[in-house]
């Protein structure tokens, strides 16, 4: 293999890992609908309230500035917000997908 080649290869190789590695990003959102409108509901747990908001197929922990962070948590079911020993989960790496640059998208799950 010429030099050459092998400096693009390593280019393409260091992308790919770089790309692996954004699991678990900060993505705040307001989580607002086409509409503008926001879904969110209030679940007394343990002596006190805990604020949520619906988003892409589930609920996230409403926080600081009235944000949900979409990129750190993974969305939970009414059933699991409900129950006493619920907590936030960590997104796994399956809610970023797609490939580099302008290819990549990012989606939800419920």
């Amino acid at each position: 293999m010429k030099k050459s080649q092998n400096i693009i290869l390593s280019a393409v190789l260091f992308a790919a890992i770089s790309s692996c590695g954004n699991k678990n990003k900060d993505e705040w959102t307001d989580g607002k609908d086409a509409r503008g409108r926001t879904r969110d509901t209030a679940i007394y747990r343990n002596g006190g309230y805990h604020y949520y908001r619906y988003f892409g197929g589930g609920w996230f922990a409403l926080q600081r500035n009235n944000m949900i962070n979409t990129g750190r948590f993974a969305p939970a079911s009414s059933g699991e917000i409900s129950s006493a020993s619920f907590s936030p989960r960590a997104a796994s790496g399956s809610i970023r997908s797609g490939g580099f640059g302008s290819s990549a998208h990012t989606s939800s799950g419920g």
